[in-house]
């Protein structure tokens, strides 16, 4: 189930609001997460490039891609969580444009 069919199915625009809202909060928490793990890499690599000690670098080596693969998946989920989130706000869109005496929302406000 997508997180589009998810949001069809709450009845309240409160609750659809707070589901969007969690939604983009993740992402930032993502975003976040993908910015310490990259400074990470880079302390990683500084003490790669210092090291004489073989075993020393495989671990190094080894680390780096460790964290090289989880930003990976953390941003494939963010690319996920974009998609459904941008299907999301054009279907409130194309939803709200049937009701003309509905004051449409900016998305932007409806997420935050």
């Amino acid at each position: 189930m997508t997180l589009l069919d998810q949001y069809q199915e709450i009845a309240t625009d409160q609750t659809r609001r707070e589901a969007v809202w969690l939604v983009s909060r993740m992402m930032r928490y993502r975003l976040d997460m993908i910015a310490g793990l990259e400074e990470e890499v880079h302390d990683a690599m500084v003490e790669l490039r210092g090291r004489g000690n073989r075993r020393k670098f495989r671990r190094g080596a080894k680390t780096v891609a460790l964290l090289a693969t989880r930003i990976e998946r953390l941003a494939q989920d963010n690319q996920y969580d974009a998609v459904h989130l941008a299907a999301i706000l054009r279907f409130r869109h194309v939803d709200t444009q049937d009701l003309p005496d509905q004051v449409q929302d900016d998305p932007v406000r409806y997420i935050t």
